[in-house]
């Protein structure tokens, strides 16, 4: 309300007012460290480089875009990262701590002059892969896994048999051995143990840069051996095999302990 050289008069938003050190106040926006997820509630949501409206503005978001909060102010923005590594912030009101919906899927129409199966919905195309072998903690039953879901629908932020995307195949994989794995690339980037490609063996995690060499992790897959790797690939909409070298490789990762 009124600032001095040595003190200031201010009024809190609950209406007190009250004298506090001027060398105490702070124009720019004070964050409190949290560690919260949280989804994008509204359509266009924008993510901001700095936590004011004046600001750039990085990009639009979609609704149900997942949101890595590392902190927030005043319950006005948050400072997040997305699951490709871009950071910045966006308004809290505009967010839910709520997961999105699971889609229901469509009934399957039944053909004239059949009876229906009952079985209804929309069949997955992994379902038809037979169960892995699972021989223990060790890079073959990684692998032995990551067979089995060939062919399973792309789904953003998915992490089961009904979809996964490409850190969800991985968090998948490793937690049917009982190993946990964060659900973000530019995350599994630091974790684990770093081995370099000549140490490379089966179950082993690639870590790409494929949307333009700014360093940032935006892809992972499964090493399945001899140059190969399986991965759940955005533009095939599938889990499905690919090259090792399909793209800029920032690090390789294991985790399980020899």
């Amino acid at each position: 309300m009124a600032k001095g050289d040595t003190w200031s008069l201010i009024r809190t938003k609950d209406g007190v007012e009250g004298y506090v050190l001027t060398a105490s106040l702070s124009v720019e926006p004070v964050f409190n460290e949290i560690n919260r997820t949280v989804w994008v509630d509204a359509s266009g949501l924008k993510l901001r480089s700095e936590p004011n409206t004046n600001c750039e503005v990085i990009k639009e978001l979609k609704r149900w875009t997942r949101l890595h909060c590392s902190g927030v102010s005043n319950d006005q923005w948050y400072k997040v990262t997305l699951d490709d590594g871009t950071e910045g912030y966006v308004y809290v009101s505009y967010t839910t701590r709520k997961a999105p919906p699971t889609p229901t899927p469509k009934p399957t129409p039944t053909p004239k002059g059949k009876k229906s199966s009952g079985s209804g919905g929309k069949t997955k195309k992994g379902n038809s892969n037979p169960p892995p072998k699972i021989t223990g903690v060790n890079g073959e039953s990684i692998v032995n896994i990551a067979k089995s879901m060939l062919g399973v629908d792309y789904v953003w932020c998915g992490e089961s048999k009904g979809g996964v995307d490409c850190s969800g195949l991985v968090v998948y994989c490793y937690r049917q051995v009982g190993l946990g794995v964060p659900h973000q690339s530019n995350s599994i980037k630091t974790r684990g143990t770093g081995v370099s490609r000549s140490e490379l063996t089966l179950g082993d995690v690639i870590v790409y840069d494929l949307k333009g060499g700014d360093g940032v992790a935006d892809h992972v897959a499964i090493y399945a051996g001899n140059g190969q790797v399986i991965h759940a690939s955005s533009s095939k909409d599938a889990v499905v095999y690919g090259r090792l070298d399909m793209g800029t490789i920032l690090t390789y990762r294991r985790f399980i302990r020899s």
